[in-house]
């Protein structure tokens, strides 16, 4: 980090942020190991980020708990950009999923299933070796699941939720009024326990 900083410095290269690796991903869960190693690293790659007038950032935010974050908040003193996207969108297709049977919203998160589903086994016989073991790992994942039955709550949606969007982009678009307030109120109140565990607010 130091060199990076010294390096970019003399290139002249204007920055306000950074977001070096520190030891988790997206998919990572959280636990107590992974807190005790934020305690260890964080400092240091905290203090290089703030003596060259950067705030740090953190690009795979999603999926930590208010703990972890507290502990992101505390060691950066807040001046911290904490990036997330596929919780929210997990939250939306979670919003779907436990809606009344026979409903509009029920109907189509049943067909946004049954395209991933599709997609994630056509997927696992594809040449690219990545996208395989990931599509292959969802359809392992869902085998075991106690029932098979659609739900938002599965690897299927969190690797592959986001390919859904554009292929049903008119449909989404014409979701009720009383869907997106829920959604809309949830999403809110998301960003706001963010804010709160990272001490913006």
């Amino acid at each position: 980090m130091k060199y990076l900083m010294k390096h970019l410095a003399k290139k002249r290269i204007p920055l306000f942020s950074i977001a070096p690796a520190i030891g988790f991903t997206k998919k990572e869960e959280d636990h107590p190991e992974l807190q005790n190693y934020l305690r260890n690293v964080l400092p240091e790659i905290n203090d290089i980020t703030r003596d060259n007038g950067l705030i740090l950032g953190i690009h795979s935010g999603d999926g930590k708990t208010k703990e972890t974050r507290r502990l992101i908040g505390d060691i950066t003193e807040g001046s911290v950009w904490h990036k997330v996207s596929p919780d929210r969108q997990r939250t939306f297709f979670q919003f779907l999923a436990e809606s009344a049977d026979g409903s509009d919203e029920k109907i189509l998160f049943d067909e946004i299933f049954q395209y991933l589903h599709r997609m994630v086994r056509q997927g696992a016989e594809s040449d690219e070796k990545d996208f395989v073991d990931n599509c292959r790992q969802s359809l392992t994942e869902f085998k075991k699941r106690p029932s098979q039955r659609p739900a938002a709550a599965c690897r299927m949606f969190y690797d592959f939720g986001f390919l859904a969007v554009r292929p049903f982009r008119l449909k989404l678009d014409l979701l009720s009024e009383n869907f997106a307030k829920r959604y809309y109120e949830a999403d809110f109140q998301y960003i706001k326990d963010l804010a709160e565990s990272l001490g913006w607010i």
